[in-house]
């Protein structure tokens, strides 16, 4: 009997071990339940105190009062591989869905805006060329959109230069033609084809000004400008001259007339300078002169024969003359040679000279005051027959097709 007394003890504390775990996990998993399970600590529940063999032998006792659920919570730790693998919910990615296509769609529409943007310039730009407008509306749209009138070696010139220059000349023939009413008025083909040739002839002019490295300041503009005024009487009256004529102002009057004149003349004086470009003339001097100085021929012979200037006739003669009255290279040789000598080839802006000093006369000093003297004249290039040149060079392409129509 002192078996079955200790077999039934040991039952009985069996039995209140399982009591107590049962207890303890049920409130473990209430208090689980309320919290949630991102209120969990990261810490594992502990494990049970008795052996897996007396966990086993609690299915001879039967079912208690409370029992524990089967499957208790999982319990997934805020790092856990679990979490940052899940998947979001489908309403999460709609928003994104809905923005592409939104963009889709805004991009369409901006890329059908350009398209149909870019038409329009087509159709416009075409008929500009077809009927060359001239009028208030076309002005506003080439002086915005830089439409091209023709190009020079690629270089685009603007239509709404080539516009506004010609309304500007035609309103000049206007107010020519109150003054003088018999005054001939070339027509609109005349004067666009007139002004067209100006604006090709002006880039032409710039490329060369550029590669001689020959500027126009603004101190030589406004000494030009002052000359102006003071033959007009004022600077107001002169503005309003300008205004009636051309609709310019000073400021224009100096960017389209004024500038330019200056910078052909520079540009004249390179040309002619430049032994490069006037080595044909250069030899043909040199020629000249090697016969003069071996006696085939005297130098009034050589003038009539092959000098480019109106004293050809006379035999290069040019009488008398004093200092100040001739381009300084040439007087500088003048009155450095004695009588009866022949200079070298002098080089002006006229081109290459031959002289000989007939007579000089001096002053009470002995200074000399005048000269008698002859020059063969072998013209260089000129600028206006070298523009022409390179017209015939360049690559030129006119977008308009100027008719009287």
């Amino acid at each position: 009997m002192p078996e079955e007394k200790t077999n039934q003890n040991q039952n009985n504390i069996d039995e209140a071990e399982i009591n107590k775990l049962r207890s303890a996990v049920l409130k473990w998993v209430e208090a689980k339940s309320a919290s949630g399970p991102a209120a969990g600590a990261k810490a594992k529940p502990a494990p049970p105190k008795t052996k897996p063999q007396e966990i086993a032998a609690k299915k001879d006792y039967g079912p208690t009062k409370r029992e524990a659920p089967k499957t208790g919570p999982v319990l997934i730790s805020p790092a856990s591989p679990a979490l940052t693998k899940q998947k979001p919910a489908l309403g999460v990615s709609q928003p994104k869905k809905t923005n592409r296509r939104g963009k889709k769609r805004l991009y369409q529409i901006l890329a059908l805006i350009i398209i149909i943007a870019l038409l329009a310039l087509i159709i416009f730009g075409l008929s500009l060329y077809y009927f060359k407008w001239q009028n208030s509306t076309t002005e506003l749209v080439t002086k915005i959109i830089p439409y091209p009138v023709a190009f020079v070696d690629f270089r685009p010139l603007s239509y709404h230069e080539w516009q506004k220059q010609t309304q500007s000349l035609i309103n000049f023939y206007n107010q020519e033609k109150i003054n003088n009413p018999d005054l001939p008025i070339p027509s609109l083909k005349d004067t666009q084809t007139h002004i067209l040739n100006r604006m090709i002839e002006q880039a032409i002019v710039n490329q060369l000004a550029k590669k001689y490295n020959i500027k126009v300041t603004a101190e030589e503009i406004n000494q030009q400008t002052q000359g102006l005024i003071a033959e007009t009487g004022s600077q107001e009256l002169l503005a309003e001259q300008l205004q009636k004529l051309y609709r310019w102002s000073i400021a224009d009057f100096e960017q389209e007339i004024i500038a330019p004149l200056l910078l052909k003349e520079k540009l004249r004086l390179a040309i002619t300078l430049d032994d490069r470009l006037n080595h044909e003339a250069r030899t043909k001097a040199e020629e000249i002169l090697a016969k003069i100085k071996t006696g085939q021929n005297s130098f009034e012979e050589m003038a009539r024969q092959f000098s480019e200037d109106v004293t050809a006739l006379q035999g290069g003669d040019l009488g008398y003359f004093g200092r100040g009255q001739m381009v300084k290279e040439f007087e500088e040789a003048v009155f450095s040679l004695k009588p009866g000598e022949i200079s070298d080839i002098v080089k002006t802006q006229f081109g290459y000279h031959l002289i000989k000093v007939e007579e000089v006369l001096t002053d009470d000093n002995g200074q000399a005051i005048q000269a008698r003297a002859r020059h063969i004249l072998i013209r260089g290039k000129d600028l206006d027959s070298y523009l022409e040149e390179l017209k015939n060079q360049k690559r030129i392409w006119r977008l308009i097709k100027i008719t009287n129509g």
